[in-house]
């Protein structure tokens, strides 16, 4: 497992890529950082997480309120305990989600490389 340099994607041996960011200065963020701040909160249903040159941009799907701005701090809080300097988080609320052809969600989408320019992996 290696960090693609010109991309920040965590990547295997081959073309899988693992459900983890590394950021182009080599820190690395582990799914469990979004897990535990977006799957804690009861009226997210789904979302999905894609990383950013400077952190995160976050598709929530969910049902009755939430607090769009909270959810985005505790993200941000959540990366600059890792070291993420000043992390931009954005957090949208979205009435579907992209799917893969096999109809499976992709919950965490690494930069895109060259070989890959949807982030699909």
């Amino acid at each position: 497992m290696h960090a693609d340099p010109s991309t920040g994607a965590l990547k295997t041996s081959g073309d899988a890529t693992r459900d983890g960011f590394v950021y182009p200065d080599g820190r690395s963020v582990h799914p469990y950082v979004f897990g535990s701040a977006l799957a804690g909160e009861r009226n997210v249903v789904e979302y999905q997480v894609r990383q950013t040159q400077r952190g995160v941009s976050v598709a929530v799907m969910c049902q009755g309120e939430l607090d769009l701005e909270q959810l985005r701090l505790k993200v941000s809080v959540a990366l600059t305990a890792l070291a993420i300097h000043e992390p931009e988080v954005q957090i949208t609320r979205v009435e579907r989600l992209p799917r893969l052809a096999s109809g499976k969600l992709k919950r965490f989408v690494p930069l895109p490389d060259a070989g890959d320019p949807e982030g699909t992996g």
